[in-house]
């Protein structure tokens, strides 16, 4: 197995700005994370930003590195807990391998359904019950993402949003820390790290 900060997209987004629009989306599962500066031109449907979002969810995957035990073999799961803001573009997913390793979608209606996925994509309702989540990612060791304005200051661990056309990607280190995950150095350059909630002691 390659190292995760090894792995490199084998398309620059400058050769994406060029492909036809339809073309584009798909072929962003190979380019990573910054995969959303290409369609900065274009006005994005709700359904373009949910297909860039799960991309980014793809490249994800492979950018952290998960504590030991379970985590690190067998199936690689991405649960959605209650509504799903992105639709049927998750289950582009479903059956793709990852480093050799298969990734199952899970949907989820209650906290009390969860078990230990991997990553836990939460929407705005879910988002409103943000401490409890955290409460239970932490324990299991999940990643959470999610897409309100304060996710990452309010705890998450990413977080997803558009600005000008372009995805934006924030982390949050303490709540990786808490979850005993670790970003690779690669995600850390690609997104931007925000430590404003953690205190002082606990900084990576």
């Amino acid at each position: 197995m390659a190292p995760y900060d090894a792995l490199e997209p084998s398309v620059t987004c400058d050769s994406l700005a060029r492909c036809p629009r339809g073309v584009s989306i798909w072929t962003a599962f190979v380019v990573g994370v910054q995969l959303a500066a290409c369609f900065t031109a274009v006005p994005l449907s709700a359904q373009t930003e949910a297909d860039i979002k799960v991309a980014a969810l793809n490249r994800l995957l492979s950018f952290v590195r998960w504590p030991p035990g379970g985590h690190r073999k067998g199936e690689l799961v991405i649960g959605v807990l209650g509504e799903n803001p992105l639709g049927l573009a998750i289950d582009m997913l479903e059956g793709r391998t990852v480093f050799g390793r298969r990734i199952r979608v899970r949907r989820f209606d209650a906290l009390a359904d969860v078990g230990r996925p991997h990553i836990l994509y939460l929407g705005a309702e879910a988002s409103r019950r943000l401490s409890e989540t955290l409460a239970v990612a932490g324990k299991r060791g999940i990643l959470t993402v999610g897409e309100t304005d304060d996710f990452t200051t309010d705890g998450g661990a990413v977080s997803f949003r558009f600005a000008d056309g372009t995805l934006r990607i924030t982390l949050n280190l303490c709540a990786f820390r808490d979850a005993g995950l670790e970003a690779s150095s690669r995600l850390r350059r690609l997104a931007t790290v925000s430590q404003s909630t953690c205190p002082i002691e606990r900084r990576p």
